[in-house]
């Protein structure tokens, strides 16, 4: 499968919360680390979704924040903190590779006035905030 998603996890289905619209859906990332996902029930339906699955994650790289500081108190379902592994700066948006601390590598795009004013660098401490409604999941 090819897909335009920079991020793309190798994970299990560790849990599916079914509610009266939605499924929440908790992946073990292959690479270490964890994921919330939030899917629509009848999708959850479609998939198969059950414990033990193995799926693909995706996330494109312009969904995610990236956080310079402690990680403050959102609604965002998924917190990883890593560190900057590279930062390419283009001509509208910037590319930031960070390393999730035991966890896989996410590419983050972010306009280059936030590249300004996070001041990042390789080496920089960073949080990464996923919205739950953010993650694609697929599976063969």
């Amino acid at each position: 499968m090819k897909t335009s998603a920079r991020n793309q996890f190798q994970a299990t289905v560790r849990a599916v919360h079914d509610g009266a619209v939605n499924s929440e859906v908790i992946l073990d990332l292959q690479a270490g680390g964890k994921l919330v996902a939030i899917v629509t029930k009848e999708s959850a339906r479609a998939l198969g979704l059950s414990p033990g699955q193995r799926v693909l994650a995706l996330v494109k790289a312009s969904w995610p924040i990236l956080v310079v500081g402690p990680l403050p108190k959102t609604s965002a379902r998924n917190h990883l903190a890593g560190t900057v592994k590279s930062v390419v700066t283009g001509a509208v948006e910037t590319e930031v590779v960070v390393q999730v601390a035991g966890g896989p590598e996410l590419v983050v795009m972010i306009t280059k006035g936030s590249e300004k004013d996070l001041a990042l660098k390789v080496g920089d401490a960073v949080g990464v905030l996923i919205k739950a409604s953010h993650v694609i999941l697929a599976v063969d």
